[in-house]
This record gives structure tokens, C-alpha cells and sequence, in this order.
């Protein structure tokens, strides 16, 4: 999808990146990741590597606003890449961690969610949806959500041609969080 075809999509992985708080852990607790990407614990959940593989070039985290409020209880990380041309495309993978199961609703991503089994208490995936490739689950009184998109480019490769390796970074998620 293009920004000219889905300024909507564009803003919804906007907002999701916006949500940054310490629902997570304590941030001396150590992890993955490095403690400086986007200054927050959800970003130690995954390496920049790992999600360099999915993206197929360099990632970064990006820095949450501090002016945005967080919503209680989460935990928020976005990583971008970008491939430079005369159009460029932008990778986008959002990792959402809350407290609580409300946010646990797959039906909210669009497309067909598909139940995935052993991963918590109850786990989706939804290929293709609103933001590319949702993966997420419940575990007790916890969300993870995980969103791959490639909302801006003329003609960037779809994410729906990825949804095993979004869902494996979910499973290694989930395993890190123990």
C-alpha cells in the first residue's frame, strides 16, 4: 500500500508507537536488546538483528515521544528501515505489551484472524489485515501484540508474503517474557 492509499493505516501505526510506558519490567532487568533503543523495556524484547532479518535491511528502534501520555500498563516499541530511492519504503514492526486481556481482540485488525496453537492462553494471526501482518496473544493477564507493516512506497513488498517469520518473533517474545 502506498501513503497516497492508506493514510489511515499510516496513522494507526502512529498512534499504537505512541504508547510507551513500563508496563514491562524494571529497565535494569536487562534483556536482548540494547537498553538505548527507544527507551523503553519492550524494545530489549527482540534484537535489532532479529527484526533486521524480517525486515531484509538495517532496523532501528524508534525513540517514543515523551510528550505523548502512555496508556497504563503497556509497554510500546516501534523499529523502522528504510529503503532510500525515489520513492522510499518504510518497514515498520510494532511490539505492544499490556497489562491486562482487553486489548486482547483479533477481529480488530482486519482480515481473517487464524487461531495459533501453543503460544498462552489463546494466540492469532492475522496475514494480511489493516497494518500488514498481526500477530498477538493472551497469556493470565497479559497482551503482546505484534504488527509488521510497509505503509509508505510505491510498491514495497507485501507483508503478508512474511506472516511465519512475525509469528516466530512472537513466539521469541513470549519466551523472553517467560
Amino acid at each position: 500500500m502506498n501513503l497516497r492509499a492508506a493514510p489511515g493505516a499510516v496513522l494507526v501505526v502512529l498512534a499504537l508507537a505512541a504508547c510507551a510506558g513500563r508496563g514491562v519490567g524494571d529497565e535494569s532487568e536487562g534483556g536482548p536488546g540494547d537498553p538505548e533503543d527507544g527507551g523503553s523495556a519492550a524494545c530489549r524484547l527482540l534484537t535489532t538483528e532479529e527484526v533486521s532479518g524480517l525486515f531484509g535491511q538495517p532496523a532501528q528502534a524508534v525513540p517514543a515521544d515523551g510528550d505523548t501520555p502512555a496508556v497504563r500498563g503497556s509497554e510500546s516499541c516501534l523499529w523502522e528501515a528504510t529503503v532510500d530511492g525515489a520513492n522510499p519504503t518504510v518497514h515498520q514492526l510494532q511490539l505492544s505489551v499490556f497489562a491486562g486481556d482487553e486489548a486482547f481482540d483479533p477481529s480488530a485488525w482486519g482480515g481473517d484472524p487464524e487461531a495459533v496453537p501453543d503460544l498462552g492462553d489463546e494466540a492469532f494471526l492475522v496475514p494480511s489485515g489493516l497494518l500488514g501482518t498481526t500477530a498477538g496473544y493472551r497469556d493470565g493477564e497479559r497482551t503482546v501484540i505484534l504488527s509488521h507493516a510497509v505503509p509508505l512506497g510505491d510498491d514495497p513488498p507485501g507483508t503478508a508474503t512474511q506472516p511465519d517469520q512475525v509469528l516466530e518473533l512472537l513466539r521469541t517474545v513470549h519466551d523472553r517474557l517467560g
